[in-house]
C-alpha cells in the first residue's frame, strides 16, 4: 500500500515546527527567542502540532480490529516494534547525559523507568521531550479497549469512561494535563477520521481562512485569560482543519510533496534524537550543552539531523523487515 501523501505532509509540517522552530529556538541567544505575542503564538502552534501528531497516530490505527487476544498481542507487537528500540536508545542516552555533562533530561530514576513503560504521564513532573512518546505508548496500551467493539456508541462510551476514570484518578494521585489535552484527539483519529477529512475536502482555502480567524480569536482570549485547558482544547480543531487544508494545497506540488515526504519519514528519529544533535552542536560552537548557538549553526544542525534520521529510519525498517520475514 502506498503512503498517504496528505498524512505525510501534515506529519512533516508538525515535525518541522516542533523540532526546527520550537525546540531549536530554546538554544538561541535571548534576542532570538520567542517573547510577548510571539511566545503566545508559539505555544498555540505547539499545541496544534502535537495535536496533529496525536490525531494522525489515531488515524493510522483506525483500520485495526480486535476480535481476540491474539489480535491484541499482534497489535502491541507491531506498534512497539516500530519505535521502541529507538525510543529506548534515545531515553537511555538522555538519561546517561547527567553522568557525562552533568545535565540529564530526567529528574530522577523513577521518572526514567516510568517513561520506559509508557507511564510518565502519571508522574509529576513529566520528563522533557520524551514525555510525548510516553503518552503515545499509554494510548497504544488502551487502544484495544477503545476499539474492541465496532459499535460507535459503545466506543464513545468507553472513551467517556476512560476520561472519567482519569479525572477521578487525578483527584487523588496525578495525571498530567497533556494527557487530558490530547487523548480526545487520539480517540477522534480512531473513531471518526473520515469525518475530519471529509468536511475539509471541499473549499480548502475557505476552511483555512476560517481556521485562521478562529485561531486569531483564541489568541485574543489567551492574551486576556491565559492559557487554560478549555482554551487548549479549542485550539486543536481549527488547527487540524488548517493543517489538512494546507496539506490539500501543498500536495498539488510534487516537489514540495517529495520534500515533505522525506521529512515525514525522518520525523520520528529526528524527534527522538534532536536533543542529542542540538546538544553536540552547542558543545562544539558555544562550549555549553544548552547554547547559545547562532541560527546558522541551528540551520545546519537541523539539516544534518533530518538527513541522518531519514537514513537511520530506512535502515531500521530494513532490519525490522528482515527479522519479521525471518520469523514468518
Amino acid at each position: 500500500m502506498g503512503r498517504n501523501k496528505e498524512i505525510d505532509i501534515i506529519r512533516a509540517l508538525c515535525a518541522i515546527y516542533i523540532i526546527a522552530i520550537f525546540h531549536l529556538n530554546g538554544y538561541y541567544a535571548e534576542v532570538y527567542q520567542f517573547a510577548g505575542n510571539g511566545e503566545v503564538i508559539s505555544k498555540m502552534l505547539t499545541i496544534i502540532s502535537l495535536g496533529g501528531f496525536t490525531f494522525i497516530s489515531g488515524f493510522c490505527l483506525s483500520k485495526y480490529g480486535f476480535y481476540s487476544i491474539s489480535d491484541v498481542w499482534e497489535f502491541y507487537k507491531k506498534r512497539l516494534s516500530r519505535f521502541y528500540v529507538l525510543y529506548f536508545l534515545a531515553a537511555l542516552t538522555l538519561y546517561l547525559t547527567k553522568y557525562v555533562i552533568g545535565k540529564g533530561w530526567f529528574y530522577n530514576d523513577t521518572q526514567f523507568l516510568l517513561s520506559l513503560v509508557g507511564l510518565s504521564s502519571f508522574y509529576d513532573p513529566i520528563p522533557h521531550t520524551l514525555w510525548y512518546f510516553g503518552m503515545i505508548m499509554f494510548f497504544y496500551l488502551i487502544t484495544p479497549l477503545l476499539c474492541f467493539s465496532e459499535n460507535k456508541i459503545v466506543r464513545f462510551g468507553v472513551f467517556l469512561s476512560l476520561m472519567g476514570g482519569l479525572f477521578l484518578y487525578d483527584l487523588y494521585f496525578y495525571v498530567d494535563s497533556t494527557l487530558f489535552l490530547y487523548f480526545p484527539f487520539y480517540f477522534l483519529g480512531l473513531f471518526k477520521p473520515e469525518f475530519v477529512f471529509k468536511i475539509s475536502k471541499k473549499w480548502s482555502l475557505i476552511w483555512a481562512g476560517l481556521s485562521i480567524i478562529l485561531l486569531g480569536a483564541l489568541f485574543v482570549a489567551i492574551k486576556t485569560c491565559g492559557l487554560q485547558l478549555p482554551l487548549e482544547w479549542m485550539i486543536i480543531p481549527p488547527g487540524l482543519f488548517l493543517l489538512i487544508s494546507l496539506a490539500r494545497l501543498l500536495v498539488l506540488s510534487k516537489y514540495i510533496t517529495s520534500f515533505l515526504t522525506f521529512v515525514s519519514i525522518a520525523s520520528m528519529v529526528a524527534y527522538l534524537f534532536h536533543r542529542h544533535v542540538f546538544g553536540v552542536a552547542c558543545m562544539v560552537f558555544s562550549g555549553n550543552s544548552s547554547g547559545p548557538i547562532s541560527p546558522i549553526v541551528g540551520l545546519f544542525a537541523t539539516i544534518f539531523l533530518f538527513v541522518a534520521s531519514y537514513y537511520i529510519q530506512l535502515l531500521y525498517d530494513q532490519i525490522l523487515n528482515f527479522f519479521t520475514q525471518k520469523k514468518v
